[in-house]
């Protein structure tokens, strides 16, 4: 994992006294991304705490989920904070029926808002995501195409806390293709991502890493190119307002998880 080594390295991703909360969903991506920051600061001597954060959705597979982060944070002796929807009161179906939105987009603002708000509460000055270059390539192209230019200039590994209670974000696997995550030996269990029957709302989203992929054949370090891109793009911030009903950071008087949720806090 050298490049999340330099990633983490060159942007001063983990420094001694961080504490630093894990987005975990049981998948291999954030299980790689807490054995590389844990390895990273054992290696590099960076005293810090490192504790992983998952959300229970309440959904078919959410049990085996949560079960597998269990066993990789209990591998990697690292705590772990579980949140179960079912303990809010939050139906993530009945959201998307409700709000006619689809379970994935339902389930992106959920998950944004709960484990910001449970890293803060926790003692978290940053937040680490294993969202891999790939991940960010897609984005990309989709907000071009969308003309959400102002979100193209938070693609980075590094994003800066925009709202006292909104924390910052660090992605060591910006510059990390997919391919290095699965070289990656896990001798840890792990659920893969067609696990979510919803996810198939998104299997135009898979396209577009097909489609990239048939660049980077036809055009050598094209990938590597749209990064490097990226990261010669300035930060502009956006949360700078406090939604009126929770008290949480939000781009809009109302943040977008009470928009979704109601009265739900």
């Amino acid at each position: 994992m050298e490049s999340a080594f330099s990633t983490i390295k060159n942007y001063k991703l983990v420094s001694t006294n961080d504490n630093i909360a894990v987005a975990m969903g049981g998948g291999r991506k954030s299980a790689a991304l807490l054995y590389v920051l844990k390895k990273y600061a054992e290696i590099k001597r960076v005293k810090c705490r490192i504790f992983g954060v998952h959300v229970n959705l309440g959904l078919d597979f959410s049990k085996k989920a949560e079960k597998a982060v269990e066993s990789q944070c209990k591998k990697l002796l690292t705590e772990l904070k579980i949140i179960r929807l079912s303990d809010m009161g939050i139906d993530i179906c009945k959201l998307s029926k409700n709000k006619n939105m689809s379970v994935c987009s339902c389930c992106d603002v959920v998950k944004r808002y709960i484990i910001n708000k449970t890293a803060r509460e926790n003692g978290a000055n940053k937040i680490a995501t294993g969202h891999t270059a790939e991940d960010f390539i897609v984005l990309f192209f989709k907000d071009m195409l969308n003309k959400k230019y102002g979100m193209l200039e938070r693609l980075k590994p590094r994003l800066p806390s925009e709202h006292p209670k909104m924390l910052q974000k660090i992605r060591p696997f910006f510059n990390t293709m997919d391919n290095e995550i699965a070289s990656v030996e896990l001798d840890m269990p792990y659920v893969k991502d067609d696990i979510c029957i919803y996810r198939l709302d998104k299997r135009k989203g898979f396209e577009w890493y097909k489609t990239i992929e048939l660049i980077e054949q036809r055009h050598k370090n094209f990938k590597s190119q749209i990064i490097d891109s990226l990261l010669n793009m300035s930060a502009r911030s956006e949360l700078k307002n406090t939604c009126k009903k929770c008290g949480e950071a939000s781009v809009e008087a109302v943040c977008s998880f009470c928009r979704l949720t109601g009265d739900v806090k």
